[in-house]
C-alpha cells in the first residue's frame, strides 16, 4: 500500500520542478502574458475594456498572478481594474446548507449574476463606472456598502474561484486557470 505523505509546510511560494520557487518561474510567465495582452488589445476594434478571468481552487496562487499580472500590466501602461469576486459572497444563510453542501456552495456561494450585471459588464463596455454595490465579506452576516470607481480602464482582471461558470465563460476575452 502506497504511503502519503503530507508536504512540509512552507513560507512563501511553493517550489517548482527544478528548485525554482513559483514566483521565479512566474516572472517570465507573466511578462509573456502581459505581452500578449498589449498585442491583444492593440489588434482589438472595439472600445470595450478586455475582461481577463483568474479562477482557481483556495490557496491555488490566483490572487498572487493577479496582483503581478496587474503590476506588469500597468508598468506597460494598460489601465487596469482588479476586482476580486470575494466581496460578491451571499449571505452564510445562502451559501451554505442543502443536502449536498458542496454542490450547495458551487452554486450558491457567490452573487455572480449580480456581479456580472452591475459591474462587470457595464465596466466592460463602457470602460468606466461608479457604483456603491452591496459587499460581504467571509465572517460577515450582514452587506456593507462598496465603491467601485473605474475609469477609461483597458484590462479588467476578474479574480475568484468558480468564474468560469457555463454561462459565464463566454463574456472572458481571456480565461487563466490555477
Amino acid at each position: 500500500a502506497a504511503q502519503h505523505r503530507r508536504p512540509p509546510a512552507r513560507s512563501g511560494p511553493p517550489a517548482l520542478a527544478g528548485g525554482l520557487k513559483f514566483d521565479e518561474f512566474m516572472i517570465s510567465s507573466i511578462k509573456e502574458l502581459s505581452g500578449q495582452i498589449k498585442s491583444k488589445l492593440s489588434e482589438k476594434t472595439s472600445e470595450q475594456a478586455m475582461l481577463v478571468g483568474i479562477s482557481g481552487i483556495d490557496a491555488s496562487g490566483k490572487g498572487y498572478v493577479t496582483a503581478e499580472l496587474d503590476s506588469e500590466l500597468r508598468s506597460r501602461s494598460i489601465k487596469t481594474a482588479l476586482i476580486n469576486v470575494d466581496g460578491w459572497l451571499d449571505l452564510p444563510s445562502v451559501r451554505f446548507g442543502g443536502e449536498d453542501p458542496g454542490r450547495h456552495f458551487y452554486e450558491h456561494a457567490l452573487r455572480f449574476e449580480a456581479m456580472f450585471d452591475q459591474l462587470i459588464l457595464p465596466l466592460k463596455y463602457d470602460r468606466r463606472i461608479s457604483i456603491t454595490a452591496d459587499h460581504l465579506t467571509e465572517t460577515s452576516d450582514r452587506f456593507e456598502p462598496y465603491k467601485y470607481e473605474f475609469i477609461d480602464i483597458d484590462v479588467i482582471l476578474l479574480e475568484g474561484i468558480f468564474l468560469f461558470k457555463r454561462r459565464f465563460v463566454g463574456l472572458f476575452d481571456l480565461l487563466i486557470s490555477g
